[in-house]
């Protein structure tokens, strides 16, 4: 019988999963985070409380109060029972048994696996390990104590109007912020604007405000290591108006737009730039009130080329609706009607008015191949 402990550090734990039914959305710090499989959960897990350790192989659902070692979770998900008798297989036996395809090397039998097991020995210096996501950074909340709240007054661009909304975004404000890049320094007026993913402050972005700040400060500046690429600016707040209410969320470029939006009663979240990232799309897949897409109203330029294309922000919807449409249902909102214009820019008639208006993209009912438009 081939024991656990002996092939732990040799288990393919992406394929295990893929084939156990669990959809993971997200790896933090080596746990890997997935709405929960188990048959007794109470309910829908739309926002997941179930993780995994990539190291430990230690899983836990919060909402159940389960947990164990992941021959357990392959055993309750699959329905394994200990067989009666003495010197039959346990649930947790016949859950390592169902694991041992997912090792990197055959071992269905004693003999293979101590053939493995010298092959490891052979090349334990050099045995490839499971791949750890990036880590996300983590800050101090206390790191904004000593910055006021930002007056409404210098939010009116995006149309924010409610001092209760700059509190509960934490949005900040500093008249005499310095950045240095390199041997160059600038000091002057900036909104800063917290980034919170999952619970924790995990960054910062910066909004000079000064229009004669020197050319090499762009408008938007960002924390180090700025997890850009991983997360989404308002998902806790957009997650739990899927769970408490099946809103859709809008989907956005730039974070002051997602908390107008917010303001005015619209779940969203926003990229952080026209490009959706792949680790973003994961994300938007699990919202499953739906999503709807929109865009920076860029106009078309030309290209090195001298051929005239698509303004980034329509050619990140156009790329995005494939990877989305499958998963959740989807809707694209019109252009605002403004040049370099969003839904910040515009009063909160308009934004109804093109909201009201949006179209499904795809229908969910028909095969990729042959969706046709709504």
């Amino acid at each position: 019988m081939i024991e656990w402990a002996d092939v732990i550090d040799s288990i393919q734990l992406d394929q295990a999963l893929d084939n156990l039914g669990v959809n993971v959305t997200s790896v933090i710090r080596g746990e890997h985070w997935a709405s929960c499989v188990l048959p007794t959960h109470p309910s829908a897990d739309h926002t997941p409380s179930f993780s995994i350790n990539e190291d430990t192989l230690l899983w836990n659902c919060f909402t159940c109060n389960e947990g164990g070692l992941l021959p357990t979770l392959v055993a309750s998900v699959l329905g394994f029972e200990s067989d009666a008798g003495e010197g039959g297989l346990t649930s947790f036996q016949k859950g390592v048994d169902w694991l041992l395809p997912y090792s990197d090397a055959d071992v269905n039998d004693d003999a293979q696996f101590q053939q493995q097991l010298e092959r490891y020995l052979d090349r334990l210096e050099e045995r490839p390990r499971r791949q750890r996501a990036v880590k996300l950074p983590v800050f101090n909340p206390h790191v904004f104590d000593d910055l006021d709240y930002c007056p409404v007054r210098l939010l009116a661009k995006w149309h924010i109007k409610s001092v209760d909304t700059v509190e509960q975004w934490g949005i900040r404000y500093e008249a005499e912020r310095q950045r240095i890049k390199g041997s160059k320094e600038y000091v002057g007026p900036c909104i800063v604007v917290p980034h919170f993913f999952r619970g924790e402050l995990v960054g910062y972005q910066e909004r000079w405000i000064d229009e004669e700040r020197p050319k090499w400060l762009p408008k938007i500046t960002n924390s180090d290591d700025f997890p850009k690429a991983q997360t989404l600016f308002g998902w806790d707040r957009a997650v739990k108006e899927v769970v408490e209410h099946g809103s859709p969320v809008i989907v956005v470029e730039a974070a002051l737009t997602t908390i107008r939006l917010d303001e005015i009663g619209y779940p969203s979240v926003a990229t952080f730039g026209a490009g959706v990232r792949a680790e973003q799309v994961k994300l938007l897949r699990t919202l499953t009130g739906g999503v709807m897409l929109t865009e920076d109203d860029d106009p078309m330029y030309q290209n090195k080329k001298g051929e005239w294309v698509q303004g980034a922000g329509t050619r990140a919807v156009m790329e995005n609706v494939d990877s989305l449409s499958d998963a959740v249902p989807v809707w694209q909102i019109p252009p605002v009607g403004q040049e370099k214009g969003d839904l910040a820019d515009v009063e909160d008639a308009r934004v109804d008015e093109l909201i009201g208006r949006r179209r499904a993209v795809f229908s969910l009912q028909t095969t990729p191949k042959k969706r046709e438009k709504a």
